[in-house]
């Protein structure tokens, strides 16, 4: 089932499409007749069919893959600094799984060497059961995991770059291998002299958090780096069809005053994209979408405009507008497949490198629009502790601002 967000669908001369057309229905014969157990829905659930190493590839991205598989197993080089560049949609953490998966079956690359690190402490355990069932004995872990573990690797590949570290005073204590007299010694700085060979996979537009070591800095620490861009991005475009997205990101960028760049102003006509005034009709919006076949992971989604009040207390909501109720979702692991998840409203730890078919995102009270047209950010509405920037180091609400944009358009 050579299928996903990530790849182009062959163009057939009777014009059909494989997936929809033929691959599902002879999937539900073999289901009647007893000879799978799974079905096709439950199978495009699993991280195995969303990230597998075995999807075809775009031109450009097999082209990244083979350029860091090669630079890695080059004797006459012995090390690489590599980053690639890829807003949302263009498949960097699928590039992740492939070139691990190449490096070790295609190029002999010992897998013990190899570690992964993915940004928070529920992917890692997701993932390692991805690697065990792909027979990769490599390392899965935060960034803090493997510089704490005192390992060095031959080959470490960092997906979600953007979510690498500097020390943050609210969170500071979390994190002890992160120098607070030191900003400079952040999680990129230590994880360059642990391995030989570090590739990352970046996107500026996914920083959500002060600890996130912002882009300036991360650029000087990635001066020796060879630079590789993802540019073409995949977006789901009627139920099953895939089209390149980039105008998307682009009228989102506008939109949001985060970057004047071009797009097509009739993009949003060749998708789903609507707006409502209520929570309620944002509920039968999503609703609708997911009795649709196909789109059954279509989730609502939420800024850090409300509070968390349910943690406290299971019996409240956190989300309340008429007769319209809902909590936050109560744990991000695996949230997608929860089905208590269709009654929640997700956060961005419950959706990262998760893809969905449809979202509905509540935009609340923590961003506004000032007289002069220009977004606004209301400290006093953002709830995110760990996320919220110090007053004091952020005297103008500006970096604060940037990551409302950027929860947002990581939707």
């Amino acid at each position: 089932m050579n299928t996903g967000v990530y790849q182009k669908y062959k163009e057939y001369s009777n014009k059909i499409e494989s997936y929809s057309d033929i691959i599902i229905p002879v999937w539900n014969d073999l289901k009647k007749m007893g000879l799978v157990t799974l079905n096709h829905k439950d199978i495009e659930m699993t991280l195995l069919y969303r990230y597998s190493p075995f999807k075809t590839l775009s031109e450009q991205q097999q082209m990244i893959v083979d350029y860091v598989c090669e630079a890695i197993i080059d004797k006459e080089k012995p090390q690489h600094k590599i980053v690639v560049y890829g807003e949302p949609g263009t498949g960097k953490s699928l590039l992740t799984n492939t070139i691990v998966y190449n490096l070790v079956n295609e190029k002999g690359v010992c897998a013990e060497n190899i570690a992964v690190i993915l940004p928070n402490k529920t992917l890692p355990k997701l993932f390692r059961g991805l690697y065990k069932k792909l027979n990769l004995n490599v390392t899965v872990a935060t960034a803090a995991g493997i510089i704490n573990s005192s390992k060095r690797y031959d080959t470490v590949v960092v997906d979600e770059g953007q979510r690498l570290r500097k020390y943050f005073s609210k969170d500071g204590w979390m994190f002890k291998h992160l120098d607070k007299d030191n900003v400079e010694n952040n999680e990129l700085q230590q994880l360059k002299r642990i391995t030989n060979n570090l590739v990352i996979f970046y996107d500026k537009y996914q920083r959500i958090r002060p600890s996130d070591i912002d882009i300036r800095t991360f650029e000087k620490g990635c001066k020796e780096f060879y630079k590789l861009k993802l540019e073409q991005q995949f977006r789901i475009r009627g139920q099953f069809k895939v089209a390149d997205g980039k105008d998307y990101i682009s009228a989102l960028k506008n939109i949001l005053q985060i970057e004047a760049v071009s797009y097509n102003p009739t993009v949003f006509k060749e998708y789903d994209f609507n707006i409502v005034h209520s929570m309620k009709a944002l509920e039968r919006w999503v609703k609708d979408k997911q009795s649709i076949p196909g789109a059954e992971r279509s989730r609502i989604l939420s800024g850090y405009a409300f509070e968390w009040i349910s943690k406290k207390d299971s019996g409240k909501y956190d989300f309340i507008e008429g007769d319209f109720k809902r909590r936050w979702n109560k744990n991000s692991e695996k949230w997608t497949e929860q089905k208590n998840s269709k009654d929640e409203v997700g956060c961005t730890h419950a959706v990262l490198s998760v893809d969905l078919n449809y979202v509905g995102v509540i935009i609340g009270d923590d961003i506004d629009i000032s007289e002069d047209g220009k977004l606004i950010p209301n400290r006093d509405s953002f709830y995110d502790i760990n996320g919220k920037t110090i007053k004091n180091e952020d005297p103008d609400d500006s970096q604060l601002l940037e990551y409302i944009k950027n929860i947002i358009i990581f939707y």
